[in-house]
């Protein structure tokens, strides 16, 4: 059994540190051994932030802000995000806990905020620079014709990778400065030296077999980093860690999924697991109800597990889940590939109307209701 010291490092809590070794296992199950090596290194300078962490650091660079604007005698100031088109939502924790601090904070550029004369540029990771950047150039005129305007690239974390760019950006503008907050090293393969050339193009066998975005092997704009908050993952955190279609393989971060909520819902699969186990009694038949359950289960579980727990054979489980699919209890669109579990949104358009089969099969209300929890969550 692998010893995670560095889970010590994302948490003090042992609920937490104990839900991540869980986490951890199934999730390096899903690959062949020959990798789990590799995935553990990775993971031993990966950087997660708590819920704790991430407010800690907010209360910080609140403090930050206005110590700088003091010191700088700077009175006449907003804070702004750089969203060019609609609001992202993973803005929402760091807008509101600024709002809460009387700053006068906007999403975007509008009327109101040009009015101001210094307007700072906050947002709560930057990895490549990318988003910053792109604001920056998309509202040039608002300060490159005005020598009274003062931008401030501010960001709350920011990557080395990032910092290059602002500070080659702020050699073109006299009024641009580039005071970011809390500074991280990313590139952890290509600077860093975490992995050898060898390992780095066997996790690029390994990503190129099961991520999607085949652009964010390495990260976005390759910036290697290995860093997630207790509700999001950057898309510049190396790939295998959260590129998940949820299909082929479940990311062990996900990009706008809350930890708390994952917790909560694996203790409810735990629960039902345990209510499978209870059904089986010696002699006891596997009923229909039992294989709905563990085909629903294999989404969030290694599927050796879930047939082992329902003492089931794979030839066996491959008849029974083919009646299924003949008697439209699932159908063969919603199935996941490699078996892997339900496609829930397609379960939804193909699958959900024939819960009343459920029913017919076993009079147990409380079970079917919790069947369709499980199927809700």
């Amino acid at each position: 059994m692998i010893k995670r010291i560095y889970l010590k490092k994302w948490s003090k809590n042992n609920d937490v540190i104990n839900f991540f070794d869980n986490e951890i296992e199934s999730f390096e199950r899903q690959f062949p051994d020959e990798y789990i090596e590799l995935i553990e290194k990775l993971l031993s300078h990966y950087s997660f932030y708590e819920e704790s962490t991430y407010y800690k650091n907010i209360e910080d660079y609140i403090e930050f802000i206005n110590d700088y604007c003091i010191k700088n005698d700077i009175e006449d100031f907003c804070l702004c995000l750089p969203v060019v088109n609609n609001y992202n939502s993973k803005n929402s924790h760091i807008f509101t806990s600024l709002l809460n601090n009387s700053f006068d904070v906007y999403v975007a550029l509008n009327d109101t905020v040009i009015k101001y004369n210094n307007i700072f540029i906050v947002d709560d990771y930057s990895g490549s620079g990318i988003t910053i950047l792109n604001f920056l150039k998309n509202n040039e005129d608002l300060f490159k014709f005005d020598s009274n305007k003062r931008i401030y690239i501010s960001p709350m974390i920011f990557t080395d990778v990032a910092n290059e760019k602002f500070n080659e950006l702020i050699k073109d503008y006299s009024n641009v400065y580039n005071i970011g907050f809390l500074e991280r090293k990313a590139k952890f393969i290509t600077k860093q030296g975490v992995l050898n050339s060898v390992e780095k193009n066997k996790l690029e066998i390994l990503s190129k077999a099961y991520c999607y975005k085949k652009d964010c092997i390495f990260g976005f704009k390759d910036v290697e980093d290995l860093f997630s908050t207790y509700f999001s993952t950057p898309n510049n955190t190396i790939g295998i860690f959260w590129d998940s279609d949820e299909i082929l393989y479940k990311g062990l971060f996900n990009r706008g999924i809350n930890y708390k909520e994952k917790l909560m819902k694996n203790r409810f699969i735990s629960s039902t697991l345990n209510e499978i186990k209870s059904y089986l009694r010696p002699g006891k038949r596997i009923t229909i109800k039992h294989l709905i359950t563990a085909l629903l289960l294999i989404n969030e579980r290694n599927k050796n597990e879930i047939l082992k727990i329902i003492k089931l054979k794979q030839s066996d489980f491959t008849d029974i889940k083919n009646k299924l699919i003949d008697s439209k209890i699932i159908h063969e669109y919603s199935y996941g590939k490699y078996e892997k579990g339900l496609n829930f949104k397609r379960f939804f358009k193909t699958g959900y109307d024939k819960l009343d089969i459920i029913g017919k099969i076993d009079d147990n209300n409380k079970y079917q209701e919790r069947l369709i929890k499980c199927i809700n969550r």
